[in-house]
Formats: C-alpha cells, structure tokens, sequence
C-alpha cells in the first residue's frame, strides 16, 4: 500500500491524543485562611517597606467598607445610602473628622507622624480648598491603612471613634428625602417656555 492509496474498508486508525489531554488538569490548592488572613497582606511583608500612598490606599478601602457596612440597616433605598456613605467618605468630611480627631482623641507620635506624611504625600491639582481637604483626608487614610496592618486593637480604638462621630459630624452632609410611591404629585405642569 502506497500513501495515494486509501486504506481498506473497516480500517480503524488510532488518533495519538493531544499533549494537553494526557496531562491531567491540576486544580490549585485551596488554603484555609480565616477572613482577617485573607484580607491581610502575604505573611512576609514588611510595614516599613509599605509607602505612604499604599497605606492610604488600604485606609480608604478600610474606612469606606466600615462606612457603608455601617449604613445598610435599617433598610433603604440603595440610592440613599450611597448619597448617605458618599457624603461620609468625601475628602471634605474626612478632613473635618481628621480635625475633631486631632482635637479629641489621644493620638501618639508614631501616629502624629505618619498623620503629617499623609497630608504631605497628597498631591492633588485644582483649587486651594479642595486641595486641603484631599490632604487632611488622606492623613486621616494613612493613619487607619498603617493601623489596620499593624495594630488591629489600635485600629478598632480609632474606628470606634470614628463610629461615634460620624453622625454629629453628618448633619451639614444629609442627603435630599426622596419621595415615595404614592408622594408624587398627581398632576405635573409642563409650561413651555416663550421663544425670544
């Protein structure tokens, strides 16, 4: 039999499987980590190494996740606790809760200093106001973020503040009462504005 020639009827022929069939799938190992492991960094990380703006990072997602934790019971709409944790995490209230922290909570000076190089790390383009208010709230960021990685009693210390002076400092930041069904007006009046 040549190779022009086709084989004879009834020829069963045997397909070598593909490399990737031969080799079995290898599943990844599934580690057993409590929720505090996983939402640390790897074991071996060291805080002296963590720079100014990671710890700011961290602090953000910290206080963020503490603020809307904290904001979804009793149950609302969706919309009024988002205008209600947006007003709370804004860089203008920050730097007031900075403020009234600096003012009334025992702050050591390992603290103090890494407050002062977050608000110097910041660097923010716009206007001067808006500027500071990015700056002091990322001071504030610095110190939950440095906290949260390194002293986990400290960190709850700071946040129960915080906790107890977020609503007294929110009254200025309420979001707008949205109307319920059956609020709306039964007849809206569209009146067209006379061309010039």
């Amino acid at each position: 039999m040549t190779i022009a020639d086709p084989p004879p009827p009834g020829t069963k022929f045997e397909i070598p499987p593909w490399p990737h069939e031969e080799e079995k799938e290898i599943e990844p190992e599934v580690p057993n980590l409590s929720m505090e492991e996983l939402l640390m960094p790897q074991a071996e990380f060291d805080i002296k190494e963590v720079g100014i703006s990671s710890l700011a990072y961290i602090g953000d997602s910290v206080f963020e996740l503490f603020v809307r934790t904290k904001n979804i019971w009793p149950h609302r709409r969706t919309s009024i606790i988002q205008e209600t944790v947006v007003a709370t995490v804004r860089a203008r209230h920050q730097a007031k809760l900075l403020a009234r922290l600096l003012q009334k909570f025992p702050i050591s000076n390992e603290e103090d200093v890494l407050i002062k190089r977050g608000i110097r790390n910041q660097s923010v383009k716009g206007n001067k106001r808006k500027t500071v208010d990015y700056s002091n709230a990322t001071g504030l960021e610095t110190l939950i973020g440095y906290l949260y990685l390194t002293d986990k009693e400290r960190c709850s210390e700071v946040m129960n503040w915080l906790y107890a002076n977020l609503e007294t400092d929110l009254e200025e930041y309420q979001p707008p009462e949205v109307l319920r069904r059956g609020s709306y007006p039964t007849k809206i009046n569209f009146k067209k504005k006379p061309l010039r």
